[in-house]
């Protein structure tokens, strides 16, 4: 029985080290992929992109996308406004929020890595989500 448990002690270890390469392997991909997600899209996609998302536009200086929308009440705003902020800080969005009564301004700003300079494809999955 001691031979066994000791056997069945080494197992693990190797599944642990499996287990740890695996994840480094997916930690490297993930890594990749956003960075292709948070590199900066040209003007004419995100234009493109913008019109499957109804009510977002690109601001005039094309460092930002922005939508207004109308609630129900001013509590409706506030709870959104929530939402947003939660959103945003869970997905690390740059976002500015502006309410008055039932009506809420909703700016997502382009990420610091770009200067403020571009839209990503980060940024329009978080307008869609905000749908």
């Amino acid at each position: 029985m001691n031979k066994q448990l000791k056997q069945s002690k080494g197992r693990p270890r190797k599944l642990d080290l499996k287990a740890e390469r695996v994840q480094e392997d997916l930690t490297a991909k993930t890594s990749a992929v956003d960075l292709k997600a948070a590199s900066r899209l040209k003007a004419e996609r995100v234009q493109l992109a913008l019109k499957g998302l109804p009510g977002w536009a690109l601001t005039a200086d094309g460092r930002a996308i922005d939508r207004l929308r109308q609630l129900a009440s001013p509590q409706g705003a506030a709870d959104y406004a929530g939402f947003i902020f939660r959103e945003a800080a869970r997905r690390r969005q740059r976002v500015e929020v502006v309410m008055s009564g039932h009506r809420i301004l909703v700016t997502i700003h382009a990420p610091a890595h770009t200067n403020g300079l571009g839209i990503t494809r980060k940024q329009l999955s978080f307008a869609a989500l905000l749908r």
